[in-house]
């Protein structure tokens, strides 16, 4: 679970030694990976239960 998130952390240390402009392309990306795994852990949550992902 832990491997792709350690990756993650490889990848932006490499390229905040690197190229900073990268990196400032790379962070949206990495937001919309992550708000994408967020809806879908909140769309599972809701088919169990509607009341518990309403309010954030």
């Amino acid at each position: 679970k832990f491997s792709p998130v350690s990756k993650i952390v490889r990848d932006l240390q490499g390229l905040i030694k690197g190229d900073f402009n990268e990196m400032i392309v790379l962070v949206p990306s990495l937001f919309r990976i992550g708000t994408e795994t967020a809806r879908r852990r909140v769309g599972i949550r809701r088919t169990k239960d509607p009341s518990s992902g309403v309010g954030r």
